[in-house]
């Protein structure tokens, strides 16, 4: 606390430096002995879960020293328990902190004494407020080709801020902040505005779950200065056919010939252009790019097992798989040392999933999805390999720490209407295990166009990119008064705004993001802070608004009795046991009528123990 001093003439002879007193600060002199008592609210906001210090400085009022050795007890009226101040040397105060789950106006009450002193008792308040989600864009503007402007955390609780711009419906910006309670991050976001009138929002959510925005119109007025097609100065135009990109400079149009950093960084939608370039892939950017990514082929290199990978863009390089323990010979790994039987001890393997299409349009690329499993105790790589009637068609090769999974995927063109699949993987451990299935096809329906000649079309589906939202961990067991929290993973295939609602527990208990924006996966914490025992059940809803779809979650929620408040004594953690425990056993009733029962049982053995201990003395 800053505060200010004053002189204090006491008996005639001697002047003193003390503390004067100000709002939420009191001190008092008695009998040559001085009392001034305070707290940490009175210089700012103390919220709920917030620790609190108080502290009193008891000193000689003729010669101005602090008393050592004193004894300074604080009682404050939320709990009524009496605690021991404890003396710091640097501040010379004694001091006691205290963290608070009751919000409002209390008091507290000290008292201080010491031999060949006067012992004196002060009071005073203090306050606990409520903690404050909010948040605050202000001066939102254009300077030049530059949106300014600030987002401002005016609650009182430390948060995340995610800051979106978007420009006539198109997001330019997202950014996230962590801003302490009243702290502002400023807003600096370049852009190049054309001829024309311009709607700019500035959108902003708080992790705490508060949300502002703030809305303007720029208008901008300029000459046309190219042709051909008509442009302003420094506007740009994307040519996809040519795949050029072009400024209007104060002569004409003008282009720029650095692709990757031009036509690629500022010419939005390149997928269809017919060049698979731009960061695009096979997954992204089916018109343009017709591979998928996987490995072509193994080599030795040494010790070193080497794999051609081929990625999206249907390029491909050369790259190191693994470092082989026991040397590398044809394309693979040697096996570690076994015993007769070519099995190393621990090796086991099995193939745990195998998903194909029964039926097929004969010509048409089919894929299979193997998962295979070390359920071994030793670390192994797999090979798995793809046969069609006997003939090896597809190979894959994946390294699996024991007790994991691995997926794999494997392709083929079935030629006739009825096909043997047969499914091999092999550890280098020594370990084999097989599958085999029957498919059958049909004749693939041709596409005709007027009189031309039918020609059938090869198509690869993909696997569906679905929107999905997974909870971890399943149940939550926390102490009374301590933080745990829960992470919500969320998956969407288009860019969408997800709104979340969590019942079950009081809301002061909570603290998240009431809706975040997705454009691909994210992961939300939300935590949990409980006052009171006992067991809930958390529900948690996910809506996806783009979709119009809600993913309904549930997670119980154990809270157990906890130690306390830190600096409490034995009979605070007593006194909160006692109220915990008649608080779980209120909620429990069949649970108090068990302990009732206990409790009828143990007096009659106890009375029968007795009885028998009387007869055998009487006889």
């Amino acid at each position: 606390m800053r505060m200010r001093f004053f002189l204090v003439a006491l008996l005639g002879v001697t002047l003193l430096l003390l503390p004067a007193p100000s709002e939420g600060f009191k001190s008092t002199i008695q009998n040559a002995t001085g009392l001034a008592i305070g707290d940490a609210s009175d210089n700012m906001i103390i919220v709920l879960g917030t620790p609190l210090l108080f502290h009193a400085f008891y000193y000689d009022a003729i010669t101005g020293a602090p008393i050592l050795n004193a004894s300074c007890t604080i009682i404050e009226s939320i709990t009524g328990s009496t605690n021991t101040l404890s003396y710091n040397s640097n501040t010379t105060r004694y001091e006691f902190t205290k963290t608070f789950l009751t919000s409002g106006d209390h008091t507290f009450t000290v008292t201080c004494s010491a031999p060949n002193h006067q012992p004196i008792t002060l009071s005073e308040a203090f306050a606990v407020a409520q903690p404050v989600c909010q948040v605050d864009v202000k001066g939102m503007a254009v300077q030049a080709s530059t949106i300014v402007g600030a987002v401002n955390n005016t609650g009182t609780l430390a948060t995340n801020i995610t800051l979106t711009i978007s420009v006539n419906g198109s997001r330019i910006f997202n950014q996230t902040h962590t801003l302490n309670a009243s702290q502002a991050a400023t807003i600096s976001v370049p852009y190049t505005f054309k001829h024309g009138e311009y709607q700019i929002l500035t959108h902003a959510v708080a992790m705490c779950g508060d949300t502002d925005n703030e809305t303007f119109i720029h208008t901008v007025f300029e000459n046309y200065k190219c042709t051909n097609p008509p442009g302003f100065l420094n506007e740009n135009f994307c040519n996809y056919a040519t795949r050029n990109y072009y400024i209007c400079t104060e002569e004409n149009w003008k282009t720029v010939d650095d692709v990757t950093t031009s036509y690629c960084k500022d010419c939005p939608n390149t997928c269809g252009d017919g060049v698979c370039n731009c960061l695009e892939t096979y997954n992204n950017c089916r018109q343009d790019c017709t591979c998928q990514q996987k490995y072509l082929d193994f080599s030795c290199d040494g010790n070193i097992l080497r794999a051609e990978l081929q990625y999206q863009n249907c390029t491909s390089t050369m790259i190191d798989i693994v470092e082989c323990d026991y040397g590398c010979e044809d394309d693979a790994c040697l096996p570690a040392p076994s015993l007769p039987g070519g099995v190393t001890p621990g090796c086991d393997i099995e193939i745990s999933g195998f998903d194909f299409s029964k039926t097929y349009a004969i010509g048409e690329q089919q894929t299979a999805r193997v998962t295979v499993k070390n359920t071994g105790e030793i670390d192994t790589s797999i090979t798995v390999k793809l046969s069609l009637d006997n003939t090896a068609i597809s190979q894959n090769k994946v390294s699996v720490p024991t007790s994991q999974s691995k997926t794999l995927l494997l392709y083929y063109t079935p030629t006739t209407s009825g096909h043997t699949l047969l499914l091999k993987a092999t550890s280098t451990c020594g370990i084999t295990d097989t599958v085999t299935a029957i498919v059958s096809g049909v004749p693939a329906s041709p596409t005709v166009f007027g009189n031309l000649t039918p020609y059938t079309f090869p198509v690869v589906t993909p696997p569906p990119e679905e929107t999905a939202v997974t909870l971890l961990p399943e149940s939550l067991d926390i102490p009374v008064q301590q933080s745990g929290f829960l992470s919500l993973d969320i998956t969407s295939h288009v860019p969408q705004d997800f709104s979340i609602q969590i019942t079950g527990v009081p809301d002061h208990w909570l603290q998240y993001p009431k809706q975040i924006y997705v454009t691909r996966a994210d992961t939300v914490y939300v935590y949990v802070l409980p006052d009171a025992t006992g067991t809930k059940d958390l529900s948690i809803a996910v809506r996806a608004l783009t979709e119009g779809r809600t993913f309904s979650l549930t997670v119980p929620v154990f809270v157990s009795i906890g130690t306390g408040p830190q600096g409490g004594t034995l009979w605070d953690n007593l006194e909160m046991w006692v109220a915990e425990t008649v608080s779980l056993l209120q909620q429990n009733p069949a649970l108090l009528v068990a302990l009732v029962v206990i409790l009828i049982i143990v007096a009659l053995l106890l009375g029968h123990r007795k009885l028998r201990e009387d007869e055998l003395f009487e006889s």
